[in-house]
Formats: C-alpha cells, sequence, structure tokens
C-alpha cells in the first residue's frame, strides 16, 4: 500500500513538472521563434549584400581599405599599448606602496587598519587589470603587425619595424617584473598566500592557498568568464564566416575560433563530471 502511494506521489510530480516545462516551452518560444526569424532575415540581407559586393568587384577595394588602415595602425598601436600598460600598471603599484607605508606606520600592534588594506588591494587589482586589457591588446596588434612585417620592412620603415619589435619585447620582461610585484604586495596582505609568477604552476598554488569564499568568487568569475567566451565565440564564428564570402580570407580564421570554442566546451564538461564523481 505504502508503495503504491509513494508511485501516486511520484507520479503526480511527473506530471505537474510535465505541465510545467510546456508552459516554460511555450512561454520562451513567443521570443525564440520571432529571433530565428529576424536572424534568418538578417543573414538573408547579409549574403545578399556579399552578392552584390562580388558581382560589382567591390570586395577587393572593401578588403584592401581594412588591410589599409591595419597596416598603418599596428605598429603605433602595439608601442602605445606598451607604454600605456607599463606605465599605468606601476602608477597603480606606486600607490598601492604608498597606501601600504602609511598603513604601516600608522598600524596598532602591528596590524594595519581592514581599509586601508582593501584600498591597497584595489590599487593592485586595477593595475593588474589594465596590465591584462593592454597585453591582450599588444598581442592581438603585434600579431596583425607580423602579418605585414615584411612590407614593413621594405616599404614602410626600418626605424618603425625595430621600435615596434622592441618596444613589444621589453614590455612583456616589463609586465612579467610588475605582476610579480604585485603578488607580493599581496603575499604581504595575505601571509597565507603562496607562489611565485616565475613558477610554472603559479596558477594552481596559488589557488590552492585561497580560502573558501576566495575560491567561490574565482570559480564563480571563471563560469561567468565561460559564458562570455562561448557567446564571443558564437559571434566570431558568424562574423569569420561572412568575411570569409566577402573577403576570401579563408578557412583558418573560422577553424582557429572553432578549436577554442571546442577546447572550452571539452575543458567546462570535463571538469563538471569530475566533481559530480567526487560529490
Amino acid at each position: 500500500m505504502k508503495q503504491e502511494l509513494k508511485y501516486n506521489d511520484a507520479a503526480t510530480v511527473t506530471a505537474e513538472k510535465q505541465i510545467e516545462n510546456r508552459q516554460q516551452n511555450k512561454k520562451a518560444l513567443k521570443f525564440f521563434i520571432p529571433m530565428i526569424i529576424g536572424g534568418g532575415i538578417l543573414g538573408g540581407i547579409l549574403g545578399g549584400v556579399i552578392i552584390y559586393l562580388q558581382e560589382n568587384g567591390m570586395e577587393e577595394g572593401l578588403s584592401g581599405f581594412f588591410r589599409g588602415i591595419m597596416f598603418e595602425v599596428a605598429p603605433w598601436a602595439v608601442i602605445i599599448c606598451a607604454v600605456l600598460g607599463v606605465t599605468l600598471t606601476g602608477a597603480y603599484i606606486k600607490k598601492a606602496k604608498k597606501l601600504y607605508g602609511a598603513a604601516m606606520a600608522d598600524a596598532q600592534d602591528g596590524e594595519p587598519e581592514e581599509e586601508a588594506m582593501e584600498c591597497i588591494e584595489q590599487n593592485l587589482s586595477d593595475g593588474l587589470f589594465i596590465q591584462s586589457i593592454m597585453q591582450i591588446l599588444q598581442f592581438m596588434f603585434f600579431g596583425v603587425f607580423m602579418a605585414v612585417l615584411i612590407d614593413y620592412l621594405w616599404i614602410k620603415s626600418l626605424a618603425i619595424t625595430v621600435a615596434t619589435i622592441i618596444a613589444f619585447m621589453v614590455s612583456i620582461f616589463v609586465e612579467i617584473k610588475q605582476q610579480q610585484i604585485i603578488v607580493d604586495m599581496e603575499k604581504l596582505l595575505n601571509p597565507s598566500k603562496n607562489g611565485s609568477v616565475y613558477e610554472i604552476n603559479f596558477q594552481k598554488k596559488w589557488e590552492e592557498s585561497c580560502d573558501e569564499l576566495e575560491k567561490s568568487q574565482i570559480y564563480q568569475s571563471a563560469y561567468k568568464a565561460y559564458k562570455a567566451g562561448s557567446l564571443a565565440c558564437i559571434l566570431l564564428w558568424l562574423m569569420f564566416a561572412f568575411m570569409g564570402m566577402l573577403f576570401q580570407s579563408g578557412m583558418l580564421p573560422v577553424i582557429a575560433v572553432s578549436v577554442v570554442w571546442l577546447v572550452m566546451n571539452l575543458a567546462y564538461m570535463k571538469e563538471a563530471r569530475s566533481f559530480e564523481r567526487r560529490s
């Protein structure tokens, strides 16, 4: 009798859940179907524009126009990003050191005020954030510069070519040194932290030295980064697919984005399954 009651309860819950699922799907379809139709219309318009440009021989002009812009911008962008990254990060580090010295001077019983410590950590975090953005932009523009390196050597200027390469290489070493200073200051503020930026497994050792709250923040941030990365891969795939038709850019950009997309999803699913087994 008890088993029959349990079965009836389970059947009732299943039926209610199925009704709820149908209602949620019906509600979501009201937005999903127009979105798909709109995407199809937009794709058709873009496809028509691409065919028109190809038939009139205009895609070569557009391709040459964008290549010309990147040809002129890339080396200067590398130098500007290198200078800005090093300078701004250095300014934040200098401010953090100044605040740390003042906090230790005003410390009572060897313990600085919590507000002062938070302010120091905020400056270090801001410095690292600026450095990360500028470093990524550096790599992007330097990659573009390498694609037109021979043209710069023979057509434009040997001086600009050498200056760009030197700025890129020097900034990389300076940025690594700045990362080391930031990490060392973080270890002063949090003695439980462990690891050196020069170690291959630094990220792993640093994560292991974090407390549960910090680990939770890392994991939540990583999941949001994963979602943002997945969306970026979808948008880049669409963009490169259309660029392949319009500018004859080849299959490599689409393959490269797809590989990154695949690696992200495989790594996520592997870790998710690993957590499921341990729980």
